[in-house]
Parts: structure tokens; sequence; C-alpha cells
């Protein structure tokens, strides 16, 4: 009897463990996801903003072109 009571307590534990890094992993790879997402964002503003600057020199060009005209 005391051994199944042993036996139970240690499949307790290893469960619990088991859980407890899964939960962990689980915590570590949305913290992951998360940042590569927050980069992606980061970087697709710079390449935007990058854009309308652009855009804003064609903008000023095509202006200065029409006024020589």
């Amino acid at each position: 009897m005391e051994i199944l009571i042993i036996v139970v307590i240690l499949a307790l534990l290893i469960s619990v463990w088991g859980l407890g890094s899964l939960f962990i992993s689980a915590k570590e790879n949305i913290l992951r996801h998360t940042t590569w997402h927050t980069q992606k964002k980061q970087d697709m503003d710079h390449k935007l903003q990058a854009l309308k600057e652009q855009q804003a020199l064609y903008l000023e060009e095509l202006k200065r072109l029409a006024e020589e005209r």
C-alpha cells in the first residue's frame, strides 16, 4: 500500500513538472513570436516612412516641372 502511495505521488510530481515546463515553453514561444511581430512592424514602419519621403520628393519635382512650363 505504501509503495502505491509513493508511486502515485511520484507520478503527480512528474506530471506537475511536465506541465510546468510545457507552460514555460509556451510562454517563451509567445514572447518570441510577439518580439518578432514587433520587430517586423518597426521594419515596415521604417519602410513606409522612407516611401512617404520619396513620394514627397517626387511631388515637389512634379510641381517644379509644372511651374517651369
